[in-house]
């Protein structure tokens, strides 16, 4: 009889409503700090790119970028940090003292007329070395809320809150400082740090301290000390690395460097420079929200190193088709190539950094210890990159810098990846 009984469907679960609803108000408050990290980094460039000659605009804004990243070289202590106060606690501060001095920054700014290079420097500072703790902690955050995601794809995926925020932030921010002045940009976007430090501490009511690393030995292991054998023991995540810093020193500051570019490609006394620069910043931002589709393709073509080699070898064609569009064409058109190469840079280049955290991720370490690891390589190479692309935008100009960057991410790519690009595609032509 109750053989005959047709057989019932096992219930399908559900998603947790309380679950469903954290991470949505997560990912709208990580958006809303977006859309202030936008308004603040184009207001602080823009001060410091127009606080001297405007010949020597990228040398300032190379300058600005290497003392952030300068202060990020503390990452290696950031996994002791979390361990002791808490992954989420380490991180509310951390925002919370990006946006605090953000928005104390709009002072020096409005009493000098805009003229405060040395306050911009100081903002610098508020901004890498918090940031180098953010760069751990925030897609190992957002991994939890998308529990089974590759830790490449919880990457994409605060990067699509990052880049619906970077959009808005860049537009916005670019109309506020040409009707407004840039203090009142850093005062609203220190301001809009303050949801996302209010949820992350929230969330991080229930944390535990976790016990110290130790050594082999059983003794407290140094940070610097760890973070330097993670790199050596593990083949992958050395390899990564070298890509990493690669990309750090020849295509990043393109992302970073909007304004000193755009008063390069146009003449210095053109008005409404800061909505050019962030319409450029837009673009990459775009490209930002389309990666996880770039991802998710070569996460499932291609080994992890393989994977990020091929965006990064995108990520310098398109670099090289750049410099070739801004020389050939002009006016309107000029505009147009921006925006295409810009989404189609910003896709690759994003790509690129949520792929070489996943590979890190794969390294068989501590996860934390692993991003940090990655963090400290782009920190180191960072500044040679910034004060490389400034000084060349001055003197070359920047179709020349964009093409030779191009080519030499390109190189670095097929070294470390190319030759598993190739084997995956002769396997599959034996295939066929």
């Amino acid at each position: 009889m109750d053989s005959d009984r047709t057989a019932l469907p096992e219930p399908v679960p559900t998603e947790d409503p309380a679950e469903r609803r954290a991470r949505i108000l997560f990912l709208a408050v990580m958006t809303l700090r977006s859309v202030g990290s936008a308004m603040c980094y184009l207001a602080a460039t823009t001060v410091v790119a127009n606080a001297g000659d405007p010949s020597s605009a990228g040398i300032r804004t190379s300058l600005f970028l290497a003392v952030s990243f300068l202060a990020a070289l503390w990452v290696p202590w950031v996994p002791s940090v979390g361990r002791r106060f808490g992954e989420g606690r380490s991180y509310a501060v951390a925002m919370l003292i990006t946006g605090g001095v953000a928005a104390l920054c709009a002072v020096p700014v409005a009493l000098t007329g805009g003229d405060a290079m040395g306050a911009m420097l100081i903002l610098a500072v508020a901004v890498g070395a918090p940031g180098a703790l953010c760069s751990v902690y925030q897609p190992l955050l957002v991994r939890r809320l998308f529990s089974g995601s590759s830790l490449a794809l919880a990457h994409s995926y605060q990067g699509i809150a990052g880049a619906i925020g970077w959009i808005g932030g860049s537009i916005a921010g670019g109309l506020l400082i040409d009707l407004r002045g840039s203090a009142a940009v850093l005062l609203i976007g220190g301001l809009l740090h303050a949801p996302l430090v209010i949820v992350a501490l929230r969330a991080a009511r229930g944390e535990v301290p976790e016990p110290e690393e130790l050594a082999a030995d059983g003794r407290r292991e140094p940070a610097l000390r760890a973070t330097i054998r993670t790199l050596r023991e593990t083949e992958g995540l050395r390899r990564v690395t070298f890509l990493v810093a690669a990309v750090a020193i020849f295509a990043a500051p393109m992302t970073s460097m909007a304004v000193p570019i755009s008063l390069d490609l146009r003449p210095p006394s053109a008005e409404l420079i800061a909505t050019g620069s962030g319409l450029l910043m837009a673009a990459f931002a775009l490209g930002r929200l389309l990666a996880p589709l770039v991802v998710r393709r070569l996460e499932r073509a291609h080994d992890a190193v393989a994977a990020s080699a091929a965006a990064g070898l995108g990520a310098g064609l398109v670099l090289f088709l750049f410099a070739v569009a801004s020389g050939l064409q002009g006016g309107t058109r000029e505009l147009v190539d921006w925006g295409l190469m810009g989404i189609a840079f910003g896709i690759l280049f994003y790509g690129n950094r949520s792929l070489a955290a996943g590979a890190a991720d794969r390294s068989g370490e501590e996860k934390a210890r692993s991003q940090a690891v990655i963090v400290l390589i782009a920190a180191l190479a960072g500044p040679v990159g910034s004060i490389a692309w400034g000084w060349s935008i001055d003197t070359l100009g920047p179709e020349a810098v964009m093409v030779v960057s191009g080519i030499a991410v390109g190189i670095v790519s097929v070294a470390l990846g190319g030759h598993r690009l190739f084997l995956r595609r002769q396997a599959q032509w034996a295939g066929r």
